[in-house]
């Protein structure tokens, strides 16, 4: 009964390995694809499409050699992006405006902090993103269902960081 019948079917170790490299190769090259996914947030609601436009910004502002501007309204609850195309036409300026991300319901704006500043609650703050692949430094604090939560946007990184929880520059230097 214990004999070792011939044409058994199995894998090698040989072939075990190779599989794995393989596999191994394909994460490798998907793991980049994967980084602009932010599992945390609701990428439906407005905090979750906030993150995504200024990932895309900044990739953006240096794909299509031009600088970008985004303008956070806080009493109107509402973020847009403008580019210096749009400076002069105020047709243009409009469409762009209406097109925003807004913000009611749980997710409210709170204010902009820039380095060295006063958080502000204005009703226009700029945030610019250059075709030179670096953007001003700035933390969006915002409320989302009672829990304060900071967007931070550091110059040269090409991510926007969620902390959840309400920073200033001061916590974050």
């Amino acid at each position: 009964m214990n004999k070792k019948r011939s044409g058994e079917n199995g894998f090698t170790i040989i072939e075990l390995v190779i599989v794995l490299v393989i596999a191994g190769v394909l994460l490798f090259f998907a793991l980049p694809t994967f980084q602009d996914v932010h599992f945390f947030s609701d990428p439906e609601n407005a905090l979750g499409k906030t993150i995504q436009l200024i990932d895309s910004l900044k990739r953006k502002a240096m794909t299509d050699n031009r600088d970008y501007v985004m303008h956070v309204d806080i009493a109107a609850g509402l973020i847009w992006v403008s580019d210096d195309a749009m400076d002069m036409d105020q047709k243009t300026m409009k469409a762009a405006r209406e097109k925003g991300i807004r913000f009611s319901g749980d997710t409210l704006l709170l204010d902009v902090e820039f380095p060295g500043a006063m958080p502000l609650a204005s009703e226009d703050i700029r945030i610019r993103f250059r075709r030179q692949g670096y953007s001003d430094m700035a933390l969006i604090h915002l409320q989302e269902e009672e829990n304060d939560v900071t967007l931070k946007i550091e110059p040269f990184l090409s991510r926007v960081e969620l902390e959840n929880r309400s920073v200033s520059f001061d916590q974050c230097m």
